[in-house]
């Protein structure tokens, strides 16, 4: 919230909505600072004329979860949410938000962001879920399980793959011991060096 409140423009207004207790998740903070700032990157390029960027916290059950998500294990999960005032999407437009290339801004955009937010959570076995309406802004919702505090950390590895949304995604390909060429193109600095990192990260 600091950093953005330094680098966006003025008339975008960031206020935080943070629950007092979250408990702690299995996952890598540089990954889940990079989704979030690939959500608050859009919803302030929803909002030219200003507005409001909330980012919040909390915690709900799994029973709430399964209310979208109906494969939801038991358990309880921690919340990231980043909600905008701005000029929202129609319903064709979120069946399709997360596709690589996809984009609404012309020109001006690659379509990469929010596919980036979809593999970060997709590789915490979490969940992605927005909720927007033309003219009355967009909320993202990230869900990463919280660990059972009476049990071993679990082996993420080794647990069952989930889905991070209700669309299908193919399993990523091993490319360990193989030489491979990635062209990463971003104009936006803020963007740019995490996600080189995560990408070298990655192999």
């Amino acid at each position: 919230a600091s950093m953005l409140r330094e680098t966006f423009p003025k008339q975008v207004r960031v206020s935080t909505k943070l629950a007092e207790e979250v408990p702690r998740v299995h996952a890598d903070p540089n990954q889940l600072h990079q989704a979030i700032l690939n959500l608050a990157v859009n919803a302030r390029d929803a909002m030219p004329q200003g507005g409001v960027l909330t980012l919040g916290t909390d915690v709900v059950s799994a029973e709430t979860l399964r209310a979208k998500f109906p494969e939801a294990p038991n358990g309880s999960y921690a919340e990231l949410c980043v909600a905008d005032t701005g000029a929202g999407m129609d319903v064709e437009t979120r069946q399709r938000i997360f596709e690589p290339f996809f984009t609404t801004k012309g020109a001006k955009g690659q379509g990469l962001g929010l596919a980036v937010v979809y593999g970060i959570v997709n590789s915490h076995r979490g969940y992605v879920d927005v909720e927007s309406e033309i003219g009355k802004g967009t909320t993202f919702r990230i869900y990463i399980e919280v660990p059972d505090a009476s049990a071993d950390a679990p082996d993420i590895p080794s647990r069952a793959r989930r889905k991070s949304s209700r669309q299908s995604t193919a399993p990523a390909k091993d490319v360990s011991g193989e030489r491979a060429t990635i062209l990463f193109v971003e104009d936006e600095e803020t963007l740019l060096s995490p996600i080189r990192e995560f990408l070298e990260e990655e192999g």
